[in-house]
């Protein structure tokens, strides 16, 4: 089993001052490491036929139209599951947590793998990198220990990498970049969440 997570927003509270009122984090579940292999492959072939550089990262908030719904329309055979959690910071202000940035992060994450946990076995996890090699392995470690507690113990890996050297963390970007703006009502960000993603939601909640 193979997951894949990303995130969208920044973990600010200065709502007045710019910050976005919602952090999303998401993941994309694979069950079966061939159909995820599968998917990759497709990925990678998709930028011959859009005559695009092989070393170009698919990054919803950068593609033109037509590449998003090319890479949609390309990944949407393949079987996977996602999950994804919002956070109102507005909200989370009123029942006073006011974190620090990375514990704002740490938390949702944390969230995301307890509510994504009984789909998750034996699963190899895959974040886009993110702070420093520390933050890293703090946040690597925790979330071992989450996935491993309590009586049905398996084995997990929790690794991060670069989304521009992995088709399936470009994946998850569009993932969470479409719940995000079906989270904000964007029209057009939601009726491409209805066509594509929908059918694929195993859990989604909004915090708090």
């Amino acid at each position: 089993m193979l997951a894949f997570v990303d995130e969208s927003g920044d973990t600010g509270f200065k709502l007045d001052r710019g910050s976005s009122p919602a952090f999303v984090v998401a993941m994309a579940v694979f069950a079966d490491r061939d159909e995820a292999q599968r998917c990759d492959d497709r990925i990678a072939n998709l930028r011959e036929e859009l005559s695009l550089r092989a070393s170009h990262e698919f990054h919803f908030s950068h593609n033109a139209p037509r590449v998003r719904t090319a890479f949609l329309e390309a990944v949407d055979p393949f079987a996977f599951r996602v999950h994804i959690l919002t956070a109102d910071k507005a909200r989370l202000l009123g029942q006073g947590l006011r974190q620090s940035t990375t514990n704002l992060y740490e938390l949702a994450m944390a969230l995301l793998f307890t509510q994504a946990k009984p789909y998750l076995q034996d699963a190899i996890v895959a974040l886009d990198t993110r702070g420093g090699r520390h933050t890293q392995r703090r946040l690597a470690a925790s979330l071992r220990r989450l996935l491993n507690e309590g009586s049905q113990r398996s084995s997990y890996r929790v690794k991060f990498e670069r989304s521009s050297s992995n088709n399936l963390l470009q994946l998850a970007d569009y993932v969470v970049a479409l719940a995000a703006r079906r989270n904000a009502r964007d029209r057009d960000g939601s009726q491409l969440y209805e066509r594509y993603l929908v059918s694929k939601e195993a859990s989604w909640r909004s915090w708090p």
